[in-house]
Formats: structure tokens, sequence, C-alpha cells
């Protein structure tokens, strides 16, 4: 069984008001990012897109993932 981990953690941007937010998929294994989405806002697309981009393969077809 394979676990997969992922968070959404804000960025704040030295001298700016805006904010980035990282959406990494971890693999349990060996903590590699197999994926990740770079957004201004924290949303379900971003998600969406991060999670597509990061179980594309078929070898995580049966994965947990774990998020907070």
């Amino acid at each position: 069984m394979e676990k997969c981990y992922t968070d959404v953690t804000e960025f704040a941007i030295p001298a700016s008001t805006q904010k980035l937010y990282l959406s990494p998929v971890l693999d349990g294994f060996n903590s590699e990012i197999i994926a990740y989405n770079l957004s201004t806002s924290p949303n379900l697309e971003q998600v969406q897109t991060m999670l597509e981009q990061a179980f594309k393969e078929k070898h995580y077809e049966n994965t947990i993932l774990h998020s907070d």
C-alpha cells in the first residue's frame, strides 16, 4: 500500500501584500515531490490540477492520500 501526503502552504511575498499558495504532493516512501501547483489563491481548481498531475501514472492507482 502506498501513501502520499499533501497540504496547502501560504507564502507572503516580501515588500508586497500579495501571497502565494503552494500545493505539493509528497511520496510517502521517499519524500519526493511528485507534483505541485503554485497559485495566488487557495481554491479547488488549484488542488484539482495538482491531483491530476500527481496521479496520472498507473503505479499510484491504489494510493492513500493524506491531507490535514
